[in-house]
């Protein structure tokens, strides 16, 4: 199933997922899209891949407990002759970073922010400003970053968890 499942599934029980686990999800993700970004052509010249759509629905956690980042539906190289219209997004709009808002140019950041996001969410168990419409969320996003976790009631544990997470690894 999708990490977005699985939280719902938590929130359905009055839960949230517990933060190793989302920090596991959240690694093998980082893994991936390390593998995405620093792809290279059969003449070994980088592709400058981004995935451009990074987000909880597209986060599949396999039944042996490897999460795995899916539909590349909208990916693209940096490098790519294929030129997107800068007037329409691509991607959903609560896990776009401030400078793909703004319009400026962008890298492999891009897919970090929104992989932050997704930790954001799974942590808090909702996307930061649940009720904003995505004109208020561009603004936020924009003008003021997203929120810290105590915002969202979560107990800032997760550093302690993090830490658990490297030294397991």
């Amino acid at each position: 199933g999708t990490l977005d499942e699985l939280m719902t599934h938590a929130i359905l029980r009055r839960k949230r997922l517990a933060p190793p686990v989302v920090l596991r999800i959240v690694s093998d993700v980082l893994a991936g899209l390390h593998a995405v970004h620093e792809a290279v052509d059969a003449a070994g010249q980088p592709l400058r891949m981004l995935h451009r759509d990074v987000s909880s629905q597209n986060v599949l956690v396999g039944r042996d407990g490897v999460a795995r980042l899916a539909d590349f539906g909208i990916a693209k190289a940096i490098t790519s002759s294929t030129v997107t219209d800068k007037a329409y997004l691509q991607g959903r709009v609560p896990y776009m970073a401030p400078e793909y808002l703004r319009r400026e140019s962008v890298d492999r950041r891009l897919d970090v922010y929104a992989m932050g996001v997704t930790l954001w969410s799974a942590i808090a168990g909702d996307l930061p400003w649940p009720d904003a419409s995505e004109a208020q969320i561009v603004h936020h996003v924009v003008h003021g970053g997203i929120p810290p976790l105590s915002a969202a009631g979560v107990v800032v544990v997760v550093l302690y968890a993090a830490v658990l997470l490297l030294r397991s690894a």
